[in-house]
Parts: C-alpha cells; structure tokens; sequence
C-alpha cells in the first residue's frame, strides 16, 4: 500500500504549476493501515491525500467532485491544487466532467488570476465538451463560461487574450457572439483609453451583425467623453439613435460631464432641458454634476433657475444632496435663494441632509432672519434631523439675546427629546438669559439639572450659580451673536 500511496504525492508535488498530467492510480477501496490509528499527517501532501480520500468516493459523479473542489477552495493549503484534482478526474477511468465542474472551475481560477491554468481547462473542454451537447449543438453553459474567461482578461487589460478567447468562443457556440461579449472587450479598450481599437472593434460587430444596446453605446460614449472628443460623443448619440436604441440617463450623463469638464456649462443645461423633453429623468448624478459645474464657475443662482423649473416639471429625484448648493448659496450672501431652494426641495420629497440643514441653518442665524431659522430647526426636529451642537447654541443664544428665553428653553426640550445632549454652554446661555429676566425659579431647576448631569463639579461653582441667580442683572443690551 506505501507504494500506492507514494506515486500518488509524487505526482501532485510534481504537477503542481501544471494542469495535464499523467493518470494517477487508482485510489484503493480500503483504508491503508498507516491511516489507523489516526495520526497526524506529517507533511501538506498527506494530509491532502487523506483529505481526499474523506471526502470522494472511488466511482465519484461530476457533483461530488465538485463538491469536494467547492471544500479545497476554503482550505488554506489544499486550494492551490484544484486544478490537480480537476485534471486527474479528467484521467479517471469512467468519469466525464459537465459543464458544472467546467463553469466552477475556470471561475474560480478566472477569480485567482490563474490565467494558464484557465487556459488548459477551456482547452480540455473543446476536446471534451459537456454530455448535455448531443450531435452538433452545444452546451448552453458554453457561452457564460468564455464570458467569465472574457471579463477576467478584460479586468486586467490583456486585451489581446480576451479577443482570442472571443474568437474560440464564436466558433463553438451556436448563432451570434452575445452582445455582453462584446461590451466586456469594449470596456477593456475603453480602460486602456484606445479609441481606435475600441471603434474598429464595433465595426466588427456590426459586420457580423451583432445587435449592439444601450451598454455598447454609453462605452462609447464614455470612452470619447474621457479623451476629450464630446463632438464624437454625440456622433455616438445620433448612431444610437439611428438604430433604434434609445439613450437612457448614463449617456445623457456623460455627455453633459464632458461638456462642463470642457467649460461648456450653458451647453450642458440645455443637453439637461433637452433629455427632459426626450422623457428622461434626470438622477442624482446629473444634478451634481450641473451643480458642481456651476459652482466651480461662481453662478450658484443659475443653478436656483433650474432647480426650479425641474421642480414645476416633476422631475427631482427623491435623495438628491444639494449641500454644496446651500453652501455656496449661503456664502455669497444669498441666504433667501438658498432657504427657497430647501424649501421647494424639501416639499417635493427631497428631505436635506443633516449638513445641508445646519449649513442653511447657520446661514440664516448669521443673516439675524430668526424667524425663518426656526421654522426650518422645527421642520428639521419633525424629520428627526438634528443639527449639531455649535449651531443649537446659536439659535438658543440669539433667542436669548432677543428675550425669548421660555421658547429658547422649550426648543431645547424639544432637541432632547430627539436625542440631542446639550453640552455646558447650552446651560451656560440659557442659564444667562434666566439671570437677565429674574427668572430664579427656572434658573434653579437649570442648576439643579447641571448638577445631576456633573456639569457642577464642586460646592464652589454651584454657590456661585445660584449667586448669579439671587443677583440677576439688569439687561444692557443684547450681546452680539
């Protein structure tokens, strides 16, 4: 039995870089005496032949070998030798892989970067092709197996690999090469920047009467739009066209990146008005990339117009962020264009992010608008959206500064029972505008609920505190925010 055993470690020590191999012996029916008792293997070739023989049994079917390949992947040691075992059951007497053990297999070495080993397996699979294709049709698993070969080339930009296996793939499917083929390679050329390979590829679609879709043409698209060419991009829109394919948002999309990265951002609004007119939405994507442009240029208030007309036209997508809108709006001075854009927004389903809400927020308090500040802080607390601390205590400091100090103190309850934690200077402003107005009763219940929260750390301060109250002082004037 050692002499069945030893050939058998040899050969996959031997063959471990390489795929076709000689024909291993068959496995024994019974167990070698050396496997009882149990003991530990003493070396990586061992334990994978007791691995082995654990989990196969000697007549074996396509499923259970998977299995098995399926287990080897997961192990730390044993994974490196899938395509070993592949081949020696491509050996064994009896056995015929389908195309289950051909898909996982060439996927997983796909995934791995095995690109030779890959290579020897789809080899083997034309010279033994798949039970399920009796007479002169072919596997249907054919064509998803030389896809996942094709992507992983094209992943990693051996484009000339992925043409050849595309060609080997043409030859042994039946009809037309797929078209998801066929935008695999594009997008490879279109990762490499090569325009020229990418175009005469497409030309030999067509020749070969290939439908191309909508995922061929925004590659194209994409591809001219990254070089700088917009001008061939929309000779790609009027081709789409032409054959009957209609641009989805991706396309419009892209056009409109390119014309504004080329500082063509009138030409880009109206690419906007014109994908509205054709009936399609604009994303979240095409607004930030009109946004940003027009931010970047210094004319945030054209962006208000747009806003607004695709406001009347319904067609805002709900989960739009306009944060840098807010920002530049607020920083330009353009408080009240900014406070109409949130509005509108917020009306139409848009609910602004916690940023974009603090920034108008901000905005507003610093503009001395504290009416319009509140209604915005209460409409935030419906939607459980809490600002964060340095922007509470201004609106509570300008509350008290104005004398509003009972409604300073009912907003503050309000935040907490949202979940807000008021720090010190919370306590400190409120505390404040208690002293100013004589409120001692208030005032002390305040003290009371710092010294509760250890914001009192010792007798000192608290007496202090509660001085302050007995001996509130006269209101000079209001402190400047």
């Amino acid at each position: 039995m050692i002499a069945t055993k030893r050939p058998f470690l040899l050969l996959i020590t031997s063959c471990k870089s390489s795929l076709i191999i000689p024909s291993f012996s068959t496995l024994p029916t019974s167990k070698p005496s050396y496997f009882t008792p149990f003991s530990e293997p003493q070396d990586e070739n061992d334990a994978l032949f007791k691995f082995f023989r654990a989990h196969l049994r000697p007549h074996f079917t396509p499923n259970d070998l998977l299995r098995v390949l399926k287990k080897m992947q997961f192990h730390p040691h044993y994974k490196t030798y899938i395509p070993e075992v592949f081949s020696w059951a491509s050996n064994k007497e009896g056995f015929r892989h389908d195309h289950t053990t051909y898909e996982w297999t060439i996927r997983t070495l796909a995934s791995q970067d095995r690109f030779p080993q890959m290579q020897d397996i789809l080899a083997h699979m034309a010279k033994s092709p798949c039970p399920c294709s009796p007479g002169i049709f072919a596997c249907p698993r054919i064509e998803p197996i030389y896809i996942s070969v094709i992507n992983s080339y094209s992943r990693v930009c051996k484009m000339e690999e992925a043409i050849q296996t595309f060609e080997k793939m043409k030859k042994l499917i039946d009809g037309k090469a797929p078209v998801v083929a066929c935008n695999i390679i594009l997008n490879g050329f279109g990762k490499l920047g090569q325009a020229e390979d990418a175009f005469r590829f497409y030309e030999d679609m067509i020749r070969s009467r290939v439908l191309p879709d909508v995922y061929t043409f925004n590659i194209l698209i994409n591809l001219v739009c990254r070089v700088g060419d917009v001008e061939s991009g929309f000779r790609v829109l009027k081709e789409m066209r032409a054959r009957g394919c209609r641009a989805n948002v991706v396309s419009y999309n892209t056009l409109i990146r390119g014309l504004c990265k080329r500082k063509r951002v009138k030409e880009g609004i109206e690419l906007c008005y014109e994908m509205v007119g054709l009936g399609c939405v604009p994303s979240v994507a095409t607004y930030g990339i009109v946004f940003e442009s027009l931010i970047e240029k210094g004319e945030p208030q054209a962006a208000v117009g747009l806003v607004k007309e695709f406001l009347r036209r319904g067609v805002v997508p709900v989960g739009l962020d306009y944060f840098n809108l807010v920002e530049a709006l607020c920083k330009n001075g353009k408080v009240e264009s900014a406070l109409e854009v949130v509005s509108g927004l917020w009306d139409a389903g848009c609910v602004p992010s916690v940023v974009a809400g603090t920034t108008l927020l901000d905005g507003l308090c610093k503009a001395s608008k504290v009416e319009e500040a509140l209604t915005v802080l209460r409409r935030m607390l419906e939607c459980d959206i809490l600002p964060d601390g340095v922007t509470w205590n201004l609106v509570l400091e300008l509350l008290c500064n104005m004398g509003r100090v009972a409604e300073a103190e009912e907003l503050r309850l309000l935040a907490m029972s949202k979940g807000w934690n008021c720090d010190a200077v919370t306590y400190n402003i409120l505390l404040d505008g208690f002293c100013k107005q004589g409120r001692v009763n208030e005032g002390t219940n305040l003290v009371n609920e710092m010294l509760d929260k250890d914001f009192i750390h010792d007798l000192g301060m608290y007496n202090r505190l509660m001085d302050r109250l007995n001996k509130p002082r006269k209101i000079v004037g209001k402190r400047k925010v």
